[in-house]
């Protein structure tokens, strides 16, 4: 039982404070959401920093480009770990 929580707790504090770069998913065995999480940090990033000027001024793209989507997979990865839901790469639901 401690080492469910252990593994959960930890989960939980990568995906708060290193979430939008996708190390908690990178440690728990999910591989390809990890590199999602990381191209569109990197790709977010190079918008707010203007290094992105070939995006054109659609809302949609300028909110998928600009971290919006991001945010969004980020709080549903730490709404997952408080209610339970949450898998690992092997599917296994990672609980307190």
């Amino acid at each position: 039982m401690a080492r469910g929580f252990t593994r959960w707790f930890v989960t939980l504090v990568l995906c708060i404070f290193l979430g939008p770069l996708g190390v908690h998913r990178f440690v728990t065995g999910s591989i390809l959401y990890g590199m999602v999480f990381l191209i569109l940090s990197c790709f977010a990033g190079s918008v707010h920093t203007g290094l992105a000027t070939f995006i054109p001024n659609n809302t949609i793209v300028k909110f998928i480009a600009g971290g919006g989507l991001l945010f969004f997979l980020w709080a549903f990865d730490i709404f997952q770990l408080l209610t339970g839901t949450f898998k690992d790469g092997r599917g296994a639901r990672i609980v307190r």
